[in-house]
C-alpha cells in the first residue's frame, strides 16, 4: 500500500482547504438553523379609551387589523397587513419593508407608503399597534392597545 505524504510546500494548502471546508459547512448549517422572523398580528378595536402615540387616531370601535409578514436572513420582507375599518372598508398593505426604529418596528408598503408601526418601548406602555395611511405619525387612523383591545401580537425569530 502506498502512503500519501504532504511535504512542507503543500502543508499550508491542506490547512487552508480544510479551513475553507469547515467554514462552508458551518455557514450552511447556521443559515438553515435560523429561517428568519415572522410577525403576526390579529387585533380588534373594542375600546374608545385608546391613547394614540401621536395624540390622535384612536379609530372606531370595530376596526380590525390582520398582519402576516416574514423577513428572511438577507432582510427581504414579504407579507400583508389588512386593515378593515368599522364601516367595512378594507385596505391591504403589501409589506415589503420592515424597519426598526427607536421604540419599535414599522411594517411598510413602499408602493403606497402606508405603514403599521408596532410600538414596543416600555416608556409608551402599554404597547400599541397603529395604522398610518400614509406613513407618518400624524396620519394615524387607528390605534390598537395591548391590554385594552383584544390584540394578539406574535414576533418569532
Amino acid at each position: 500500500m502506498k502512503s500519501f505524504k504532504v511535504g512542507p510546500r503543500c502543508s499550508w494548502l491542506v490547512v487552508v482547504g480544510l479551513l475553507a471546508f469547515v467554514v462552508t459547512v458551518a455557514w450552511s448549517l447556521a443559515a438553515n438553523a435560523v429561517s428568519g422572523w415572522t410577525i403576526r398580528i390579529n387585533a380588534i378595536n373594542l375600546s374608545t379609551t385608546d391613547t394614540a402615540v401621536c395624540g390622535g387616531g384612536e379609530g372606531l370601535r370595530g376596526d380590525k387589523l390582520q398582519v402576516n409578514v416574514f423577513t428572511d436572513l438577507s432582510g427581504v420582507s414579504s407579507g400583508t397587513a389588512t386593515f378593515e375599518d368599522a364601516t367595512g372598508h378594507i385596505t391591504t398593505l403589501n409589506i415589503d419593508t420592515v424597519l426598526g426604529f427607536g421604540p419599535g418596528i414599522v411594517l411598510i408598503d413602499s408602493s403606497t407608503n402606508n405603514a403599521v408601526p408596532i410600538w414596543l418601548d416600555d416608556t409608551i406602555a402599554p404597547a400599541r399597534v397603529t395604522v398610518e395611511i400614509p406613513r407618518g405619525c400624524e396620519n394615524t387612523i387607528c390605534t390598537f392597545t395591548l391590554g385594552v383591545d383584544p390584540v394578539r401580537l406574535q414576533i418569532t425569530f
